[in-house]
């Protein structure tokens, strides 16, 4: 496993993690961005210290700033990305000076009301984009006006021993880790005390725990990674971790191996209004339009054979005629038209949404870190069931391993059905043009009902991917085998 951080192009926009996210963070990127955690514990390592999070924490991270997290299970947070350019250099300058606080709990409130209802925007560039801007500055307000000590300039042997910490296979002991600096044991102490209030115990501790998080993914044994990563003994690890991290290792791990449910909470209406449907958020019910260009080309026997199927082998690939996710937008209007044909009102919202943004071009920013193409149309249907399965059981996003793994099995099941042969190329187009949007559109609600503390939301964002996967592949995404019959309606949203 590669210790270098990823550079990753994120989106501008407000998202809750959630708690039992399994994929790890190890990255860096152009945008600014902030964190307020919710619930659970964790540590951010960053090249020049750690910020602690704990509930409340707002935490700021710049552009170009790798920062790896380990987090617990029951770890929950908002994540607001934004480009450099909606940030002046005052702020970068002022959120550099104050990344990390914890924030008075009218303030963690507020802030947490203003991003929950923002993250039901998402829909409306026009609305988004300027709520972005000021959730981005109303952050940048409580950072600088609250209480705690702005962060200065270490000096330059802290700056050096935190490195060699950091860096160093072994951890060097008090005395060579002062010469190395510089300076003497003594007196490097006293300097980590002042500038980071830590001693050199503390940040040695620290910095074998993130040498374990780098060493973990390679052994998957607990024992084997903390040894490697310079405890003396698991008793040693165990304590360490526990303090920093909130849980115990067995927890933490168990819970990156598993496929979890997650917990939204529950939010209580205060006022009451007319009995019709809101108009924001149009992604909800889009995630429940039918799929009239896909579902007529999947015969039952796909669903059967995807039952069987463990892999490709050999298997050849199924072309959709479409070289990239812009040469999709040829065929809105088509799709508008074949929905109008089955949903008058949601071929109206369909519309509306291809109106307001580039579907397409939007779905191929956020799907960027997967291997999927849409020349393909394996690619595009095992994305979209592993899509209905998220969304049906609140489930953490797939690693790009375990996609890939999925998209080799739709393309055996595809090969063994029959699937699509026969279909000409503009029809597989129009088929892969109405796989993106739907996945986009099921994306965004999944995100938005997360985000929104409504637990009837995110029960009808459920019931919607299972529809969807049932009526679309003819696949129930709750079992992973043939749907016999219409999905029933949900049960009572798990709770945590």
């Amino acid at each position: 496993m590669k210790d270098k951080p990823d550079f990753v192009s994120v989106l501008a926009e407000v998202r809750r993690t959630g708690p039992g996210v399994a994929l790890q963070i190890n990255h860096v990127h152009d945008e600014i961005e902030f964190n307020l955690v919710v619930s659970g514990r964790g540590t951010y390592f960053l090249e020049d210290g750690q910020h602690d999070l704990v509930p409340g924490t707002l935490v700021w991270l710049l552009p170009g700033q790798p920062h790896r997290l380990i987090r617990s299970p029951d770890f929950d947070m908002w994540v607001v990305t934004a480009k450099p350019d909606m940030a002046d250099p005052r702020m970068m300058e002022d959120v550099a000076g104050r990344p990390c606080r914890v924030l008075s709990t009218a303030d963690a409130v507020a802030l947490d009301r203003l991003l929950s209802h923002l993250s039901q925007d998402a829909d409306e560039p026009r609305v988004y984009r300027p709520g972005l801007e000021y959730a981005l500055r109303s952050a940048w307000h409580i950072s600088m006006n609250g209480d705690g000590p702005a962060r200065g300039p270490v000096h330059p042997a802290v700056a050096r021993a935190l490195a060699i910490l950091r860096s160093s296979a072994e951890t060097p002991r008090s005395g060579q880790l002062a010469r190395m600096c510089g300076v003497t044991a003594d007196y490097l102490g006293q300097l980590l005390l002042r500038d980071t209030g830590r001693g050199l115990v503390e940040w040695r501790n620290r910095a074998r725990l993130e040498r374990f998080h780098r060493a973990y993914p390679r052994s998957r044994d607990l024992l084997t990674a903390a040894l490697e990563a310079g405890f003396g003994s698991y008793t040693q690890f165990h304590r360490v971790f526990q303090d920093l991290v909130g849980t115990t290792p067995g927890q933490w791990a168990r819970s990156g191996a598993w496929v979890e449910t997650v917990a939204l909470p529950s939010q209580t209406a205060a006022m009451t209004g007319s009995d019709g449907e809101s108009t924001r958020m149009i992604w909800y019910a889009l995630s429940e339009a039918p799929q009239p260009a896909v579902s007529r080309w999947i015969a039952p026997a796909f669903a059967r054979s995807f039952e069987r199927a463990e892999g490709a082998g050999g298997a050849p690939r199924c072309p959709s005629g479409v070289t990239d996710y812009p040469d999709l937008r040829r065929f809105q209007g088509p799709l508008v038209d074949a929905l109008d044909a089955r949903d008058a009102k949601a071929a109206a919202l369909l519309a509306r949404a291809f109106a307001r943004e580039d579907v397409f071009a939007a779905f191929a920013q956020t799907i960027g870190l997967y291997p999927i193409h849409p020349a393909n149309l394996c690619d595009l249907m095992g994305t979209f069931y592993a899509a209905t399965v998220i969304g049906a059981t609140h489930a953490p996003l797939m690693t790009p391993a375990a996609l890939v793994a999925l998209v080799e099995r739709t393309r055996a099941a595809l090969a063994a059905s029959g699937a699509f042969a026969g279909v000409d190329l503009e029809r597989r187009g129009l088929a892969a043009a109405s796989l993106v949007a739907h996945m986009h559109f099921l994306r965004g609600a999944w995100g938005a009902a997360r985000a929104s503390g409504d637990d009837a939301a995110a029960l009808r964002v459920a019931q919607a991917a299972r529809t969807g996967a049932i009526t679309t592949l003819g696949i129930d995404p709750l079992t992973g085998r043939a749907a016999a019959a219409e999905p029933a309606a949900p049960r009572d949203c798990p709770r945590g």
